[in-house]
């Protein structure tokens, strides 16, 4: 696979990123970014946070640094694909920005609503530095979450498949709620918290300390849980559901059936 030593965080491969990336997930980059910006945490010195101010043109700043990091993100996601799939994959030729129109190349975006606050969370974590938020991104997504998390041989089957694993904690956990609800149903709410919670990184979730709290440990995920990187989402998840255990129940018994 495309090692990290030969992909170079530089202008080069920006511009060829720039001519890869379709200009239609970059604009989904700048929306959701605008959406989602206020969810962040505020800046908590030498822990998480960067300089400047939320607003105006230290906010407009940042966004051009996070849809950069994206945009590369993005590329070298592509890259990965095209040499999976068994077609070259040098770094920096020119031959390789039309390469999504080789056959058998075309797939979905590696990109999902999420990863924007993601990349965010990696700058805060990166205390503003472009280059290093990058790499932390890539860490997050290659070495914690790991490769099938967004991709797979159907989007996003590493959550899927997350999704039966929260299941099983619940019924552990929370065996009153998983007898109340019944398979169906608890499948039903753990996609529909799921799909909000850990897509984000609990960003807009958890108030400021637990969510830096989560993410120093989800950071460390390779180390501390070497066969399940990402354990600290499924723990967390699972955490919330068995918090919110009684309301849960009671919302999902006043639903409709339907």
């Amino acid at each position: 696979l495309l090692e990290a030593s030969t992909f170079h965080y530089d202008a080069a491969t920006h511009v060829e990123a720039q001519a890869m990336v379709p200009a239609s997930v970059v604009r989904q980059f700048w929306m959701d970014l605008e959406r989602s910006f206020h969810s962040l945490p505020e800046n908590q010195p030498g822990r998480w946070g960067w300089p400047g101010s939320r607003e105006g043109p230290d906010k407009e700043a940042c966004m051009q640094m996070l849809v950069k990091i994206l945009t590369m993100s993005e590329y070298k996601a592509q890259l990965r694909r095209r040499q999976e799939a068994g077609l070259p994959a040098e770094v920096g030729q020119s031959h390789s920005r039309s390469f999504t129109s080789t056959p058998g190349f075309e797939g979905p975006s590696h990109y999902v609503q999420g990863c924007n606050l993601l990349a965010a969370m990696c700058l805060g974590f990166s205390e503003g530095r472009e280059e290093d938020c990058f790499w932390l991104l890539l860490h997050l997504e290659e070495n914690v979450l790991g490769d099938e998390f967004f991709g797979g041989a159907f989007p996003l089957l590493g959550f899927h498949g997350d999704l039966a694993a929260i299941a099983h904690l619940i019924s552990l956990e929370a065996p009153g709620l998983a007898r109340d609800l019944g398979p169906k149903r608890l499948a039903d709410v753990i996609s529909a918290i799921a799909s909000r919670c850990i897509l984000s990184g609990f960003v807009g979730i958890l108030p400021d300390q637990p969510l830096i709290s989560l993410w120093e440990e989800l950071l460390e995920g390779q180390s501390t849980y070497p066969q399940y990187p990402r354990y600290p989402l499924i723990a967390w998840m699972t955490g919330i559901v068995k918090h919110f255990e009684t309301d849960l129940a009671q919302l999902v018994r006043s639903a409709s059936p339907e």
